[in-house]
């Protein structure tokens, strides 16, 4: 949820953008979300939805050292908490795709599923 939507406030493509920004951090670089909540911190506790709500408006997120400084960047910027100031808040969605990090990726192939990923997977022959 992005902070505008913990707040119960208005918002636009800005909470699309956060969510690409969680999607990068937890499912291609950490594998695991932003914020979280630990449930075995307060096993008695019924509010964790509210708990985590907090989580997203009071902390920071906390980057793995190896993780490289475009991808930081990218997702700092996706996750700000302010949705004025995050990546493609207030703007086509192609200032996220025009971002350095995105550098080469072919965004049509991409949407046409004709893209070749990066690595191929290897197959071990028996």
């Amino acid at each position: 949820m992005a902070p505008e939507i913990v707040k119960n406030l208005p918002y636009g493509q800005g909470v699309e953008c956060w969510a690409v920004g969680v999607m990068i951090y937890d499912e291609m670089m950490t594998g695991h979300p932003p914020f979280y909540y630990n449930e075995r911190e307060d096993m008695y506790d019924d509010n964790e939805q509210d708990k985590l709500g907090q989580n997203i408006l009071n902390d920071e997120v906390d980057f793995p050292e190896d993780m490289s400084l475009a991808a930081v960047s990218t997702v700092m910027k996706l996750l700000m908490k302010n949705p004025a100031k995050r990546l493609g808040s207030n703007s086509s969605i192609d200032t996220v795709q025009q971002h350095p990090s995105f550098k080469g990726i072919d965004w049509q192939a991409l949407q046409e599923k004709w893209a070749k990923p990066p690595e191929k997977e290897k197959v071990e022959k028996k």
